[in-house]
């Protein structure tokens, strides 16, 4: 196995796997060799063209940046379950920073986007499926710790005021079947401290913009922590249905507004204020009804920017008590999300009276079907009772 030893900004020496297990926009990430100070590591070595066609300015930028992330890391950056991979030391050419050591993922990890669709992919085990089949209670149970588990993932990062993902999206979430989360790519978050912007973000996902983050260019604006909760919103929805929660057709649809960004500027929550202007839903939606109160109020907070506002959108923490309640009180999922279940009831008023082609509802349907003439129950009964005793005359004689 080939390796190369670099020496770290705190001075150890550590040896890295040449051959890479994965890459990003920047660089490629390799495993580091384990010693006592990096048991269960890897590190983020930048592509060579990042590190030579860039300026002493932005050299330093980024050092900066680096640098900062390892001297003021949030305070709690793992548990059990939970695990933020942030840069802990650097890797120094003796001029700049040209990568960066962080923690491990969780063994055996995916990334998120696989459960935010509506199905798995058929190349996951069965066991996955059988964990996070929507269809069965334990599925639905399954999803709602994992939302838990980002929750706290999230909140451990947006305790320190100064530290916005602006990029959060579930490819940069891994997760395993149980239900660990780790976080990865953080080093291209947006960084202030007491208001002031040291660091902004490099880039961000339009299906994850918050309808404010219209026409903002992330590398000169100050992002609030709320454009996260609408991404992190955002997400959720799509691991509990298996859908974006704007994905709908909408009255005046063509092809130059059918974006989703389109959508969220113009609060087309598939349950929103504005759903009367919503021509076709897809069946996935119906599910939302089955949530209990305390969720639904949470999604329409962070979606309805005109009622609530960007700051009124929950907080990771609010989202993690939440999906904790309705673990424990999990009555309302029933069988799970099944498929009788996406079909919403039956109006009584939109009954129609006979086969015939009329558009009237029936009126009040219920006092008509209870409608008894007992009238004539009792004159059946006399009758009866009458031919009896004439019968018997007639035996008797």
């Amino acid at each position: 196995m080939a390796t190369t030893t670099y020496t770290t900004l705190k001075g150890k020496r550590v040896r890295i796997e040449d051959n890479h297990f994965g890459k990003g926009g920047e660089g490629k990430i390799h495993k580091v060799l384990p010693t006592k100070d990096f048991p269960n590591h890897c590190a983020k070595v930048f592509f060579v063209k990042k590190v030579t066609s860039k300026s002493q300015s932005e050299h330093e930028n980024r050092d900066f940046r680096i640098k900062y992330m390892i001297l003021n890391p949030p305070v709690q950056l793992e548990d059990d379950k939970v695990r933020v991979c942030w840069p802990v030391d650097a890797l120094y050419n003796g001029k700049h920073i040209i990568g960066f050591i962080m923690p491990l993922a969780f063994n055996d990890s995916i990334q998120l986007y696989g459960l935010c669709q509506p199905k798995l992919k058929k190349k996951l085990s069965n066991d996955w499926h059988a964990t996070y089949n929507r269809l069965t209670k334990n599925g639905v149970l399954s999803r709602l710790k994992l939302c838990t588990n980002i929750s706290i993932a999230i909140n451990n990062v947006h305790n320190d005021s100064g530290y916005v993902f602006v990029d959060l999206k579930p490819p940069n979430i891994l997760v395993t079947r149980d239900g660990k989360v780790s976080l990865i790519d953080c080093d291209s978050l947006q960084i202030s401290e007491n208001g002031k912007v040291f660091f902004h973000a490099s880039v961000a996902t339009e299906e994850y913009i918050p309808p404010e983050g219209r026409n903002v260019d992330t590398k000169t604006a100050t992002i609030e922590q709320s454009w996260d909760l609408f991404s992190l919103a955002v997400i959720f929805y799509q691991i509990l249905f298996g859908l974006h929660p704007y994905s709908v057709s909408f009255k005046g649809m063509n092809e130059t507004n059918n974006s989703l960004q389109y959508r969220i500027r113009n609060s087309l929550f598939a349950h929103g204020q504005r759903k009367s202007e919503i021509t076709v839903a897809p069946e996935l939606h119906n599910h939302y009804n089955l949530l209990p109160y305390d969720l639904r109020d949470l999604f329409k907070k962070a979606f309805e920017i005109t009622i609530y506002g960007q700051n009124g959108r929950p907080t990771a923490e609010e989202w993690g008590r939440a999906f904790y309640g309705a673990i424990q009180n999990d009555i309302w999922i029933g069988r799970g999300f099944s498929q009788f279940q996406t079909k919403p009831p039956l109006k009584p008023f939109d009954i129609k009276r006979g086969t015939g082609t009329t558009n009237q509802p029936a009126q009040n349907p219920v006092v008509a079907k209870q409608e008894t003439h007992w009238w004539k129950v009792i004159l059946s009964y006399v009758f009866w009772f009458v031919l009896f005793i004439v019968l018997m005359i007639q035996c008797g004689s």
